[in-house]
């Protein structure tokens, strides 16, 4: 049976996006993730490689240009491969199996970290993890590790028709104990004001509260992922 390598993840959390950064540290990828905070784990002076693969393909000019600094600073090579757009997945699924297998990749959040625990390493006792002003962002496991370290965080709200709330917030027939949009504070009391809204959905004028952008293929991530 193959020895399982643990890798470095990135991931991207539901609520908000999260990118995590964790690392791979088998007996062919010469490094672990790295203490330091960049994206190699060698001090200078060391040898190692470190192997990113990068989601995002309108930056991978950035990493590249972080790539060859890095190396010119610690003497560490750091190989970057670009998964093309919308085949991050398939990429990352292939490019794992190999004995090169990536050192840094991305996972999606709490969701994506399920699909890839068996590959990533604790990195709980990092530097680079204690560097974080929000530890609470990381993506951890049920046995307390630290598998997913935030790059980036993207914050993700509702906006709404202020016109149709303060409608009906005046109903006689309201039933929610709210009675403004500041009175709406948590998964609790959004439920009870949007399923008694639906319930007056004739009176607001309205067919449903929530009104859906697209579930067109390539357009269905907002609601997949977000």
């Amino acid at each position: 049976m193959r020895k399982m390598r643990k890798v470095a993840a990135l991931a991207l959390s539901a609520a908000m996006i999260v990118g995590m950064l964790s690392g791979c540290g088998g007996s062919n990828s010469g490094s672990t993730a790295g203490p330091s905070g960049s994206a190699g784990g060698s001090s200078s002076g060391k040898t190692g490689k470190v192997y990113y693969l990068n989601f995002k393909p309108e930056i991978a000019d950035v990493y590249e240009k972080v790539a060859a600094d890095y190396k010119a600073e610690t003497g560490v090579e750091v190989k970057v491969k670009t998964a093309a757009s919308g085949e991050y997945e398939s990429t990352l699924k292939s490019e794992i199996a190999k004995s090169d297998a990536p050192t840094l990749f991305q996972i999606n959040g709490p969701v994506g970290y399920q699909n890839w625990k068996d590959y990533c390493a604790d990195l709980k006792d990092t530097e680079l993890y204690s560097k974080l002003s929000d530890q609470s962002l990381a993506v951890t496991g049920d046995d307390g590790g630290v598998y997913g370290i935030p790059y980036a965080v993207e914050g993700y709200g509702i906006i709404y028709n202020n016109e149709i709330m303060d409608k009906y917030f005046a109903l006689d027939s309201k039933k929610a104990a709210a009675a403004s949009m500041d009175d709406i504070k948590d998964f609790a009391s959004l439920k009870e004001v949007v399923e008694d809204m639906q319930a007056n959905a004739d009176a607001l004028g309205i067919k449903g509260v929530f009104a859906s952008t697209s579930f067109a293929s390539g357009e269905d991530w907002r609601w997949q992922t977000h």
